[in-house]
């Protein structure tokens, strides 16, 4: 392994380990509040809402396809390509959790 591999090993797992974060975070907000009848209500009313889940959609969508790539580049590229895929992948997915954790601050408010 070079150096090179073992930072972009180290930065996946620190990105693994904020991301888990994020996660515990939002799903305790989701817990405090009925968040399932509250979203179905409140997004159709705010324009902000709707927006963000627009933006969440389209988040979601680049990180499925990252993670498919990063599979992909399992099979026939180099541990530093797959680790960057993964890297991309799990930023998108922190991005998706703070757009989570919006939406039910938003929520919250109102």
């Amino acid at each position: 392994m070079t150096w090179l591999e073992i930072i972009a090993v180290g930065s996946l797992a620190v990105l693994i380990v904020y991301n888990l974060k994020t996660s515990l975070a939002v799903k305790k907000l989701r817990n405090k509040v009925n968040i399932a009848k509250a979203e179905k209500m409140a997004v159709t009313e705010n324009e902000e809402l709707v927006g963000v889940a627009a933006d969440k959609k389209r988040w979601l969508l680049l990180g499925q396809v990252l993670f498919w790539l990063s599979v992909a580049m399992a099979f026939f590229a180099s541990l530093i390509e797959v680790v960057y895929f993964l890297d991309l992948y799990t930023i998108t997915s922190i991005y998706v959790n703070h757009l989570d954790e919006k939406v039910i601050k938003t929520i919250n408010k109102a």
